[in-house]
Parts: structure tokens; sequence; C-alpha cells
């Protein structure tokens, strides 16, 4: 075990990814950019389970879909599973979302790190990028958060 404190969850929309039976692995079979689920973990159900708001995480990574608008729902449903002072992890960000998240790396609560790997999007060739957001760990935080996350969808076009 590389880290044998840690206790990992996982959401995921395919079936095949589920495990049972893990000492400190849960995984869940849901749709983490609408949250929808019945809480119950997979061996015994299926669905998303809902933690109490600021207690629940560390880290988040975000490695599921390209589309800047799913990793903006995704966001919207689970930062607030977060601790103060953790992290919202998203892989592969496309260079041509960066505009979305600009604002949270000039506030410097963002960090954008170019990978350099090509990846293929929509037929559009384009870089694959990991975006770092630590949560401050403040009410108003949170409240910029959210006035952000509407902007942003705003942008996109994608229900707010």
């Amino acid at each position: 075990d590389v880290f044998p404190e840690v206790d990992l969850v996982g959401y995921d929309i395919h079936p095949r990814t589920m495990l049972v039976d893990e000492e400190r692995i849960r995984t869940y079979l849901c749709d983490a950019t609408s949250g929808a689920g019945s809480g119950e973990q997979q061996s015994d159900g299926a669905g998303c389970p809902s933690w109490q708001a600021d207690s629940a995480f560390d880290v988040i990574v975000d490695d599921a879909s390209h589309d800047v608008g799913s990793q903006l729902d995704t966001f919207d449903h689970v930062y607030k599973f977060l601790r103060p002072g953790g992290y919202h992890v998203i892989e592969d960000v496309l260079t041509m979302s960066l505009p979305i998240f600009q604002p949270l790396v000039s506030a410097g609560i963002a960090t954008w790190n170019n990978t350099n790997s090509p990846n293929v999007f929509n037929g559009n060739l384009d870089d694959s990028n990991i975006l770092i957001i630590q949560k401050v760990g403040e009410v108003s935080d949170d409240e910029e958060m959210q006035r952000w996350l509407h902007w942003a969808k705003g942008t996109l076009d994608v229900g707010a």
C-alpha cells in the first residue's frame, strides 16, 4: 500500500468499474454531474451518497468527461463536500476551456498545469491539462465560488 491511511471513494457511471469487498475502497454507481442516485453503495444497491458539507474529503479528483460543461456540473455537486483547505483536481481540462477557469487562477485559488499531452476532443487536437482548485474554507469562499460557477455556466449556456 502506497497510502496505508487513505480511504478511497469512487463514483462512476459504468458498472464494470465498481469494486466490492475492498477494505478501504468504496465505489458508487452514479452520475456525479447530476448527483443522482439513492446513496447506497454498489454492493447494496446503487447511487450517489451524500456527505455533510465541509467534512468529507481532503482531495476530490474529477477524471471523467473532457466536456467543460460536465466538469462544471460535477464541480457544482461535489465541491461542497471538500474540507476547508482541500483540493478539487480536474483532469483533462482542454486549453480552449482556460478562459472559464481564469478567474479562479487569477484569484490565486487555482493552478493550471499543462501536461503537454495531445488529446482529441470532438475531432479537435488539443492539450489535456490539470486544474487544481483549493477550498479556502471561509463562507465567503463558497459564496464567491457559487457566483463564479453561475457566471461560468451562463458563459457556456449550460443550465444555471
